[in-house]
């Protein structure tokens, strides 16, 4: 899951959620700099990763992908994860979309100092230009898919990741029914804050 994902598998916990936000931004080195909370959060990030890389049906989908963007395929996957929690969001949760994403940008806005630089700079920008919303549209998977794209070699063609995507939406909308949910299960773990979840499901 990319950032979306790691937003609702977030416990009521400003600090954890921010740890868990930020978590690629916090390589090891930065660990001693973090306050317990904060910490935490990013070892709920590193378990989210791996849960959801050894999902069977993470897996399943990720073969959408395989024979066309080989080892980035996980992460185009993470993005559209992202994308139909987004659009599958009214029948997952009873938080309105745009007041749920409000708290967590309100929530790393009052926290990113707890971060070193240049991860609270980044954090921070990216909450203030509301980084979450962009998962949603067409337009917003464009502008993740082309700022990924300057990033890997070859570049990725955003209109056959797009084309993709399309071609296989039954089983994707399929597999992800069976992996949100199997996930929800994982991540109710005490010892991950996440038996006070800041979201609402539905049930």
């Amino acid at each position: 899951m990319n950032y979306l994902g790691h937003a609702v598998f977030s416990p009521k916990d400003d600090e954890i959620t921010l740890g868990n936000l930020a978590g690629d931004m916090l390589k090891n080195r930065f660990h001693p700099l973090l306050e317990e909370k904060v910490l935490k959060g990013v070892r709920l990030h590193r378990f989210i990763d791996t849960t959801t890389d050894n999902n069977v049906h993470f897996r399943r989908m990720v073969q959408c992908f395989r024979p066309h963007f080989s080892k980035y395929s996980p992460v185009i996957l993470d993005v559209f994860i992202d994308h139909l929690i987004a659009l599958h969001w009214k029948k997952l949760f009873e938080d309105s979309y745009s007041g749920y994403l409000n708290s967590i940008y309100r929530g790393i806005l009052d926290q990113s100092d707890q971060l070193p630089q240049p991860a609270q700079s980044n954090i921070s920008r990216m909450a203030q230009n509301q980084w979450l919303d962009v998962y949603k549209s067409r337009e917003g998977l464009i502008r993740v898919f082309n700022k990924l794209s300057q990033k890997i070699v070859p570049t990725l063609e955003v209109e056959m990741v797009l084309d993709i995507y399309h071609r296989n939406r039954g089983l994707l909308d399929s597999e992800f029914n069976f992996f949100i949910n199997e996930m929800r299960q994982v991540l109710q773990e005490d010892e991950l804050g996440l038996s006070n979840p800041r979201i609402k499901w539905k049930s």
